[in-house]
Parts: structure tokens; sequence; C-alpha cells
């Protein structure tokens, strides 16, 4: 139950930061946006940690692969996905980012041994995918010459946090999430900002409450808890059923953007929808239910048998 609550706590958040960083990118240049973003997160999680006495930057003699995963999952994902949403529609960039799932299946497949691909699996991607497609038909556009190079940004951000949520699964069982989500938001955080310095101009940022107030709830809820107990649960469900988040989240921020922005929606979107909780739940109560029968059809331990002397 405590697996089920994160996730769908994880897709409320990250439901919303699409459309946070939307509203942070009318007055602020991606890259700087993104490592202010971090600095934040990584300032709350280190006073957290050190006022909690969480802190170990130990992380059981895997620095380096701290470290490689800092960069797969933070500066590279992130400076991708701010800088190719300039060019990308809204709907395009939760698509692309949505193939998440495959990419994870696939490199789990062929990496982790207790997680493989099924037909069900697939089926459920496919049909949960299929229903992204079908919300998003009508705003799947780039913008501009420099559009089909947004669009490669965006898939390839999805591509590396895959490849950052498999290597964290495999390798980081035994690590605090607060003190890795805290080192590895400064990474994000140092490379973001200097890429920010060096390509864009501060005074492009624009200090208003919009976009400082995008800032502040992308930082604290969408990178410091949302990453903390993204690392927690990660360690507790398959990466590619955690991965389905990436289908929920575009649907979390379809209802946000017709709460608040009165974004369009109608019954294709509500058959997308159905589409999406039905891809999701094949992969995940299927893939139960094999397992169930699986064991089930394993044949009984004997029993051990007495001995006359007892």
């Amino acid at each position: 139950m405590l697996n089920a609550f994160i996730f769908l706590i994880l897709c409320m958040i990250w439901g919303s930061t699409w459309l946070a960083i939307k509203i942070g990118l009318e007055g602020s240049p991606p890259f700087l946006g993104a490592g202010f973003r971090f600095i934040i997160a990584a300032s709350i999680l280190f006073i957290f940690a050190a006022l909690t006495k969480n802190l170990d930057l130990s992380f059981a003699g895997k620095r380096r692969k701290v470290l490689i995963a800092a960069f797969l999952m933070y500066p590279i994902p992130y400076g991708l996905v701010y800088w190719g949403s300039q060019f990308v529609e809204s709907g395009m960039a939760a698509v692309l980012f949505a193939i998440m799932p495959f990419f994870v299946a696939i490199l789990a497949h062929y990496y982790m041994k207790v997680e493989r691909l099924t037909f069900l699996k697939i089926f459920g991607m496919l049909t949960g995918f299929s229903g992204l497609l079908l919300i998003f038909a009508d705003n799947l556009g780039a913008r501009g010459p420099l559009g089909i190079l947004g669009m490669v940004a965006v898939a390839g951000s999805s591509f590396f946090s895959s490849l950052g949520t498999v290597f964290s699964k495999k390798h980081f069982h035994d690590i605090n999430p607060i003190s890795m989500t805290a080192v590895q938001s400064s990474i994000g955080a140092v490379v973001l900002t200097a890429l920010g310095l060096i390509f864009e101009s501060v005074s492009a940022y624009q200090v208003n409450f919009r976009t400082v107030g995008s800032l502040l709830y992308l930082g604290i809820i969408g990178t410091a808890l949302a990453f903390t107990l993204y690392f927690f649960v990660l360690k507790r469900m398959e990466a590619t059923k955690l991965a389905l988040i990436a289908f929920i989240t575009p649907v979390m921020a379809l209802f946000l953007g017709m709460l608040l922005r009165n974004e369009h929606f109608d019954f294709v979107s509500a058959l997308g929808i159905v589409m999406v909780i039905a891809g999701v739940f094949i992969v995940v109560a299927g893939d139960n239910m094999i397992r169930r029968k699986s064991i089930a059809a394993q044949p009984p331990l004997p029993k051990p048998e007495l001995s006359s002397e007892q």
C-alpha cells in the first residue's frame, strides 16, 4: 500500500511540474531555470539531512556510481528537456518523454534478471502510449526550424532518465535516498547553472511572482521531495512499473491545464485517459497474475522424512 501511495503522490507532483516548467520558461532561460531549481533542491536536502542526521556521504563505497547516476538523472536529461521544451508543444514533450517506460523495460530486461519483458508488459505499455497519442493528437507540434532538434532533445532526456533509473535500481539498494538526492541535485545545480552562465544572460531572468513561484515549487516539491520519494520506492518496486509514472503525469498535466488554464478536453481525451489507465493496469496487474500462477505451478517442497531414531 505504501508503494502505491507514493506512486500516486509522484504522479500528482510530476504531473504538475510540466505546467510549472512551462510557466517558469516564460521568464527564465532554460539552463539557468533548471540550475536554480537544483540549487534550491540541494540546499533544502542538505539542511534536512543534517538536521535529521541522515547525511551519509560514504555511499557504501559507491561514490563513482553515484556520480555517474547523477549525470544520467539530472544535468543531462533536465538540460535536454528544458532546452527542447522551448521548441515543441507541451503535448509533444509529454508524449516524447512518455517513451521512458519502453526504454526502462528494454534496459531492465537485459541488465536485471528479475525484470523480464513479457507480452502483457509490452501490450500494456502500447495501450497506455496509444492513449497518450489520442489525448495530445491536436498538440503534437514543433515550433520553428529548431523543432526537430527540440523533439530529439526531449526524447534523449527520456532515454538518459531511463538509463539512470535502471542503473540506480541495480546499484543503490543500500544507499540513503536523502543523501543521494542531495549530492546528485548539487551536481545538477553546478552543471546546469554553469551552462546557463556561459550560454545565457542572467539579465534575461525575470524576477516576478510566476517565475519565482514556479522555481520554488519545482525545487522544493518537484525535485527535493519527489526524487527522495522516487529513490525510496525504486528500491521496493520494479523499475519498469515505476517508470509508468511517465504515462500518468501527462494525464495529470491535462487535468491541471483544464482547471487552471481552460485547456481543451473532449471525448477523445477521455478515451485516451481510459486507455492510459488500462495500460498501466495491464502492466501491473497482469504481471502480478503471471507471478502468482508461476508460484502456484511450482511443485511443493518435499516434507523432511523423520528418521527411525526420532
